[in-house]
């Protein structure tokens, strides 16, 4: 995904008003899941845009742990490699691997940073069959949904220095967007 760099920040309404997600990614999940993804960012943000289209009630999040919403309902998530060192072809998580996730907790909107691995792990926490080292609320992440009828729209501001980012103009990324229905 090429990532647009913007010279002013879109409006945090939850509506999209302001991008243009044909520039993203197009995921089809098939019985009629479908999604649109863009990214784009400035010198201090990482800004992210969903739209999402599922048959069941959009973005139904109900979980009562903040740390494992994408086991209790509907997530929207980004996956980033930050390590420019790190092996390529690894299987398994590495340092600098971090997962974000969108979501609602209690009926709010909430950004979640996991880093499966640190350099000095002090609270781990077991989720399923996985042990990731720092779960962490990004509380100065901005992230606001809308929900129609058919389809959610949700977008976020966060902090480059919340995810371990530079803000080099020209860095390259590895990752993946995804959503969890």
């Amino acid at each position: 995904v090429r990532v647009a760099w913007r010279q002013l920040p879109p409006v945090m309404n939850g509506t999209l008003t302001g991008w243009n997600m044909d520039t993203g990614v197009h995921l089809n999940g098939g019985h009629g899941r479908t999604a649109q993804i863009a990214l784009d960012r400035d010198a201090k943000y990482l800004y992210l845009a969903y739209k999402v289209h599922e048959p069941t009630p959009p973005l139904t999040n109900k979980g009562s742990n903040w740390q494992d919403l994408f086991i209790t309902g509907d997530c929207c998530d980004l996956m980033l490699g930050t390590n420019p060192h790190a092996n390529v072809h690894r299987r398994k998580a590495g340092l600098g691997d971090i997962r974000l996730l969108l979501s609602e907790f209690q009926g709010k909107p909430i950004a979640v940073l996991y880093r499966p691995v640190t350099q000095h792990p002090k609270h781990p926490v077991t989720l399923l069959a996985a042990t990731i080292d720092q779960i962490t609320q990004l509380h100065n992440a901005q992230v606001a949904f809308h929900r129609y009828k058919g389809y959610y729209t949700l977008m976020a501001r966060v902090p480059l220095v919340d995810l371990g980012l530079s803000s080099n103009h020209g860095q390259t990324l590895r990752g993946d967007v995804g959503v969890i229905y």
